[in-house]
């Protein structure tokens, strides 16, 4: 039967909510509600009043669990696309910590955007722009059980020591769901969406390349060895290819050498999206730019 330590537990977590957290909210020390969260002891009648008030629900609920048609609603609140997007960044955050990749944590941390009013939210969407974990829409961030990388995005940093620790993660939600169901992790194959059906991982090995397999490769070599092993979409790398890269032409070559093609968008009028398709004559005038241009560096 749920008690009033229950309750309590619910409603912060509705909220997003630590204990710390709770505690500068309600100016009580987070020792006191620690101690109410773990039945060894109960809030006073003033406390319990200041928790109500807080969380929007009646004494009654608190005190005794008698739900009240106003806290229903409380109850039954969806968190907003902001709410959701904490949730997402603390999980990259905590996976940053665990591979000990602090230093990194402004370039692999998603930044918080506040988007335009979509009136069929109720709400300003929060979106999220940068870094390396995949889910820059809200509808990506929902039911996320852990975060999965951007491959071509991990890729463009060009740098070994965060590529060798995050590399493990999962890419698609193919991934997570066939690594749910290799370790018999049911719990996360139940807070999966339903509806992502395309992903080709999921009826088959996944064998991410080994940090050995790259080791010593820095730049044109990492991008061969990835390309041999069939870890990247050499188109994608070539879109995704920052030109402030000193070898940016000697990748560029090596990429459309190895089968890559630029793409361009074209927009598509009935879905009002854009497809991306081939272009092969830009592509031919890239690889002869990178020629020329390391024809150059080469006497240089």
């Amino acid at each position: 039967m749920e008690s009033i330590k229950d309750r309590i537990v619910k409603l912060r977590n509705l909220l997003r909510l630590t204990q710390q957290d709770l505690s500068e909210k309600i100016h009580i020390s987070d020792k006191v509600i620690s101690k109410w969260e773990c039945g060894e002891s109960e809030p006073s009648l003033a406390d319990t009043k200041s928790l109500a008030e807080f969380f929007k629900v009646s004494m009654d609920y608190l005190a005794s669990g008698i739900v009240s048609p106003s806290d229903k609603l409380v109850l039954e609140r969806k968190p907003t696309t902001g709410e959701l997007a904490d949730d997402f960044l603390k999980q990259c955050w905590e996976i940053i910590k665990i591979k000990n990749l602090q230093k990194y944590k402004d370039i692999l941390l998603p930044k918080k955007v506040i988007g335009r009013a979509r009136p069929e939210y109720g709400e300003h969407v929060t979106n999220l722009s940068g870094g390396v974990f995949k889910g820059d829409h809200y509808w990506e961030w929902q039911n996320v059980i852990t975060p999965y990388i951007d491959r071509e995005k991990l890729i463009a940093l060009d740098n070994f020591d965060i590529y060798e620790k995050l590399k493990d993660l999962p890419t698609s939600y193919g991934e997570v769901r066939f690594l749910a169901k290799k370790y018999n992790r049911q719990d996360i194959l139940t807070l999966m969406p339903e509806d992502y059906s395309s992903d080709f991982y999921r009826d088959r090995d996944i064998q991410p390349l080994s940090a050995n397999d790259i080791k010593g490769c820095t730049d044109i070599g990492f991008y061969k060895e990835l390309s041999k092993a069939g870890q990247i979409e050499l188109n994608s790398a070539l879109n995704e290819l920052c030109e402030d890269n000193e070898n940016f032409w000697l990748i560029v070559k090596c990429l459309i050498e190895n089968g890559a093609v630029k793409l361009i968008p074209l927009y598509d009028a009935c879905y009002e999206t854009n497809q991306y398709v081939p272009d092969v004559l830009v592509t031919k005038l890239l690889l002869e730019m990178a020629r020329e241009k390391n024809k150059k560096k080469k006497h240089l």
